[in-house]
């Protein structure tokens, strides 16, 4: 689907290309008309009803826009068309998915597809808070294998939703960037150094007034001698200061 107003036939094939290159079979296309795109769906009403009486007699499943869309006309739209529409931004991010071979360009891919999918859905705390705990969890299941722990104290979670609540409208990229930078970092740094023994526990809290998280690590100290009893744990400061 595309609205007129350019080198037509050029860019009607280039977009049939693209498509066939990420393996849909185009069924047809359908030409449209506005002096300014439709706020809330790009396309008119009419023209949406159009495509939505198309795509369900010929069961199609996917609508591609010849055009960029904002995430709130890509969502009206799915909503209105009962199947996934993707602009052509988002068509040329699904192909290079498709290509990118290194674990570095898959991941490349997949931040620049998070960036299209979260940065117009605003999130409240309750939200913040799940997308925290979850990448905590991971981050502990990670862990678990190498025998270490991790626990996040109160204020520690409170200072890093307050990263998270400073640009909501980007949904919760700047929590995850504050979790990585915050504690996955330093925590790493900590494992790669040493400083965490198999089966140590680190507890992350956050100070008065401290520009960082504080890490104290406890150490598991092995009994004596068999039947000595469960290891004793030896707490140990760290401060990670950046």
């Amino acid at each position: 689907m595309r609205l007129p107003g350019g080198p037509d036939d050029e860019d009607l094939v280039e977009f049939r290309f693209l498509a066939e290159s990420a393996g849909a079979e185009v069924c047809g296309v359908i030409l449209g008309r506005r002096n300014k795109p439709d706020p809330a769906f790009f396309i008119g009403k009419g023209k949406a009803e159009e495509i939505q009486q198309r795509a369900e007699s010929d069961e199609i499943e996917l609508v591609l826009v010849d055009h960029d869309l904002s995430p709130i006309q890509e969502r009206n739209l799915e909503k209105a068309l009962g199947c996934r529409v993707l602009d052509r931004t988002g068509l040329i991010l699904d192909i290079f998915a498709l290509r990118a071979r290194s674990h570095e360009g898959k991941l490349q891919v997949e931040l620049a597809q998070l960036d299209r999918l979260i940065v117009f859905h605003r999130l409240e705390d309750e939200h913040l808070g799940h997308v925290l705990d979850r990448h905590f969890a991971r981050m502990n299941r990670w862990l678990e294998p190498r025998g270490l722990r991790s626990e996040m104290l109160p204020d520690a979670r409170e200072y890093l939703l307050e990263q998270g609540r400073r640009h909501t409208m980007f949904g919760a990229r700047d929590l995850i960037v504050a979790h990585r930078r915050e504690i996955e970092f330093p925590l790493a740094d900590l494992i790669v150094s040493g400083e965490v023994p198999p089966g140590g526990l680190v507890a992350i809290d956050r100070r008065p007034g401290a520009e960082h998280l504080h890490f104290t690590v406890t150490a598991a100290e092995p009994p004596a001698s068999r039947g000595a009893g469960p290891p004793r744990e030896v707490p140990v400061e760290v401060t990670i200061s950046g």
